[in-house]
């Protein structure tokens, strides 16, 4: 029974040391007092709506009868449909360009045959520092 009370301690040290740092953190130290007590009011605030109530709400929610409301969304009739024809890609009589496999074999191109030739950094490598 007592392990059980230390571990509930301790999750709750760990809220609230939590919930202190991130006040902290997002506000700095001015006014800390005064960020930590906003801060606990969002925190309830956030809470009671999971919950499924509001803060001025009462406990014993006591639901009240309203009308529907018409829904703001436009429905299919009232849509304008567009009047342009859809445009396809145009039709191209030459045949699909393949690549010249002599071309592909002859190695890497000629600017990085020039690369291959350089020495890393060009001329500022072959400076000594001073």
């Amino acid at each position: 029974m007592t392990s059980l009370l230390a571990l509930l301690l301790r999750l709750v040290l760990l809220g609230v040391f939590t919930f202190g740092f991130v006040v902290l953190f997002e506000h700095g130290t001015k006014d800390y007092v005064q960020n930590v007590t906003v801060d606990a009011k969002k925190l309830q605030a956030w809470a009671e709506k999971k919950a499924g109530r509001t803060v001025d709400e009462p406990a014993s929610p006591v639901p009240t009868p309203s009308a529907p409301e018409p829904s703001p969304v436009a429905t299919p009739q009232q849509v304008p449909q567009p009047s342009v024809p859809p445009v396809s890609a145009p039709e191209s009589s030459a045949p699909p360009a393949t690549p010249d496999p002599a071309a592909a074999s002859s190695g890497p191109p000629a600017a990085w045959q020039d690369l291959q030739s350089k020495p890393i950094g060009g001329e500022a490598d072959s400076k000594p520092s001073q």
